[in-house]
């Protein structure tokens, strides 16, 4: 058959020269001219050919043009897995390729906004320089662990065809007024949207969460408290001595307060905000990675639950599956006392309206992180397959039908397990 990805030369080689990654001078050239010699040569549905194309890509650095050609050895040949293996390192190794006009297009959204390019996400937000470099990383990171966790239990996800877009607010108000307009959305405890209409993810800098208000006009009334005691203090006369000194007493105490609270609020809205970033960006990965479709309807559990196991990460900033998410596991735990929890049957079509109690909302969320981590570590063939046919299946209403399938029909004794398994799952662990 036409080769699937034939590209005519000049387009290929515009495309090329808009990356930032590209090499330079006639040598680079001269490598791509070839490269381009060598593809339109190779025979149609030659497997062998392309394998070798790859080989020769691998020498030269040229990664982008290796995954391209592996994609085209995987159409041909779907379980070819050393071609699939291969098509992972060179796309953990490539920079996507990022054209002028499509990069104007998508900076034109939103006035003021600046784009930042990754190897495979693009980054458009209002934040510096060096807080898009820092997103950006935890977002190549989290895409560095789907693949290699999504792969080991026996997954194939496709790399996207191009590349992602994140939108990234510094302000709460910012990120809601871009939901009502672009996705049509108005709902407060939507903190992070993956819309694929758009194949867009958005989301804000948590130090702006409305949750956290409270704690930030304490730390603003501290610093109008700081101004006025330096004020006072400009103003003593200098015989004032014990006047002076209890000033200076209260300003020690309130700035040391002040540094205190900062800091906190500092470090737990950069752990929040990365747990957010790891969240959307595998609800964005799921969809363009053909593990699910865009347009498709999947359960609430199901979803949230992928998005949810790749949120929470270790010291080191390696997130993934075997992680312990802390805030959800204590999150269930309340949920369980209060006897709050959905029996399994209830759970598998459950959905979280958009009006719904945030404790209640929580509780949901929290559940379906239990049951996505239970059955991708201690159920990962039967989840692997039941994903696989949830995909491949044409309409919502037979979920429960699916998941019975795949897992049994005694459902109280699945939950039985599942209640084990997070009884032995201890706050300070980090991984299972």
């Amino acid at each position: 058959m036409v080769r699937i990805t034939a590209v005519p030369a000049i387009a290929l080689l515009l495309v090329l020269a808009s990356s930032p990654h590209s090499a330079p001078g006639s040598e680079a050239e001269g490598t791509i001219v070839e490269y381009l010699h060598r593809y339109h040569e190779l025979p149609d549905g030659d497997v062998a050919a392309r394998l070798e194309l790859a080989r020769w890509c691998e020498a030269r650095s040229l990664h982008h043009q290796r995954a391209e050609v592996l994609i085209e050895v995987l159409a041909i040949e779907p379980n070819h897995n050393q071609a699939y293996r291969q098509l992972l390192d060179a796309d953990a190794r490539r920079f996507y390729p990022v054209d002028r006009d499509w990069a104007g297009r998508i900076q034109g959204l939103i006035d003021g906004f600046r784009l930042h390019h990754g190897p495979h996400f693009t980054l458009l937000t209002d934040v510096d320089a060096s807080s898009a470099e820092e997103l950006l990383g935890v977002l190549e990171g989290v895409y560095a662990a789907f693949y290699r966790e999504a792969s080991a239990i026996g997954l194939r996800p496709m790399p996207p065809r191009g590349r992602l877009v994140v939108v990234f607010f510094r302000q709460y108000a910012d990120y809601r007024q871009y939901l009502s307009r672009f996705e049509g959305i108005d709902s407060a405890w939507v903190g992070g949207h993956y819309s694929w209409r758009s194949n867009r993810a958005a989301f804000f800098h948590d130090r702006d969460n409305p949750a956290l208000r409270n704690v930030r006009q304490q730390i603003d009334q501290a610093d109008a408290d700081i101004a006025e005691l330096r004020r006072q203090m400009a103003q003593l006369p200098q015989d004032q001595t014990a006047a002076r000194i209890t000033i200076q007493e209260r300003l020690r105490r309130l700035t040391a307060q002040h540094a205190q609270w900062t800091a906190a609020l500092d470090e737990l809205t950069q752990l929040t905000t990365a747990a957010r970033t790891r969240h959307e960006a595998t609800h964005q990965l799921l969809f363009n990675s053909g593990l699910q479709r865009r347009g498709q309807e999947y359960p609430f559990w199901l979803s949230e639950g992928l998005a949810m196991l790749f949120e929470a990460a270790d010291a080191q900033g390696r997130a993934g599956p075997t992680h312990i998410n802390r805030y959800r596991l204590m999150t269930y735990r309340k949920a369980a006392q209060a006897g709050t929890l959905l029996p399994l049957i209830e759970l598998l079509s459950a959905k979280v309206p958009a009006d719904a109690d945030p404790t209640q909302a929580a509780a949901r969320y929290a559940q379906a992180w239990v049951l996505t981590a239970f059955l991708w570590n201690r159920r990962p063939d039967q989840f692997r397959r039941y994903l696989d046919d949830l995909t491949q299946r044409q309409t919502p209403d037979r979920d429960v039908a699916v998941f019975r399938g795949h897992f049994g029909d005694d459902l109280a004794g699945l939950g039985a397990e599942m209640a084990a398994f997070v009884e032995r799952m201890s706050d300070n662990d980090q991984s299972r």
